[in-house]
């Protein structure tokens, strides 16, 4: 026998066990339906009475719950792992934290700070000081370097007609002479420039000596500008460093709580968000249970004749 609807279409067939016959209902419309026992020809067996069935619907609706629960549980699962991954990953760099002892956060001893790098200049206003006035003697001269410094507003500058000259002790006492940008080219361009403007009666040469010195200002100040920067750079970049490194090593052991502190704090977070998480997932795993039962139940149902199909 087959499990029909009015039309005669077979939608279930069935399985014995004893005296008892199952359907399977999974293929059976959604809402309450009429049903007949047919043969293998869709012909009716025994009287006209059919079958009200209303589980079809009950058995979708439980399918779904199950399939919510099944979702809700998978999704606990993968947050949890996440956190205990996230737990250990801290429990990791806690144990590998200097400040970590016994349970606690202590600040670590700071390493030695290595001795500060000899440099012809203590500091960086000094080192930029000595750059200033040792290049702007080389790049404009004596006469041109008293005028370029009035300009710069920078503290301890020698201005003046004394230019020159406290350049020149600078780069011999202080300084390489090596270590100065001695641009011996522009001044001998300077000199032909002025030596021609002194021609009266060559207009021509009087025209050529202005362009050369026009020429040469910006590249005097462009070769300044280098001169500057070089020697600034290679006096003060040793200091710089130093300086950086020293920062660097006083700060470690602060570093060293605060990060020991954070990794404390994400492991007591995560503990409780893991016990939170592990009662969510009893909670889902039961449902589950619950709704797997449901639905056994409803599939292990009987059927009964209702005046209502005929």
């Amino acid at each position: 026998m087959y499990l029909a609807d009015k039309q005669g279409r077979i939608l279930a067939s069935p399985t014995r066990n004893g005296d008892t016959i199952r359907f399977s209902t999974r293929k059976l419309p959604g809402g309450p339906a009429c049903m007949f026992l047919v043969d293998k020809k869709g012909k009716r067996v025994g009287d006209q009475t059919g079958y009200l069935l209303t589980l079809p619907g009950k058995w979708s609706e439980s399918r779904r719950q199950l399939g919510l629960s099944e979702q809700r549980l998978a999704a606990v699962d993968s947050e949890l792992a996440s956190a205990r991954t996230a737990r250990t990953e801290s429990e990791k760099r806690l144990v590998a934290s200097r400040a970590y002892v016994n349970g606690a956060c202590v600040a670590p001893q700071m390493r030695a700070i290595p001795p500060k790098p000899y440099s012809r200049c203590a500091s960086g206003d000094e080192c930029l000081r000595d750059a200033i006035q040792m290049c702007a003697a080389a790049a404009f001269g004596a006469e041109g370097c008293g005028k370029m410094l009035s300009e710069i507003n920078i503290s301890g500058l020698v201005s003046g007609p004394a230019c020159g000259y406290a350049a020149a002790m600078m780069a011999e006492q202080k300084y390489d002479i090596a270590d100065v940008f001695t641009l011996a080219g522009i001044g001998a361009a300077d000199d032909l420039g002025d030596a021609l403007m002194r021609k009266e009666s060559n207009a021509l040469a009087q025209l050529l000596g202005g362009v050369i010195r026009a020429a040469t200002t910006k590249i005097k100040y462009d070769g300044f500008v280098s001169c500057t920067k070089s020697l600034y750079d290679r006096h003060y970049s040793p200091i710089r460093r130093w300086e950086s490194d020293a920062n660097g090593i006083r700060q470690e052991p602060a570093l060293a709580v605060s990060r020991c502190s954070s990794a404390l704090a994400e492991i007591s977070s995560l503990g409780g968000k893991i016990n939170d998480l592990a009662k969510s997932r009893s909670a889902a795993e039961q449902a589950v249970s619950f709704q797997r039962a449901a639905l056994r139940e409803i599939e292990a149902r009987t059927i009964s004749r209702s005046p209502a199909c005929r």
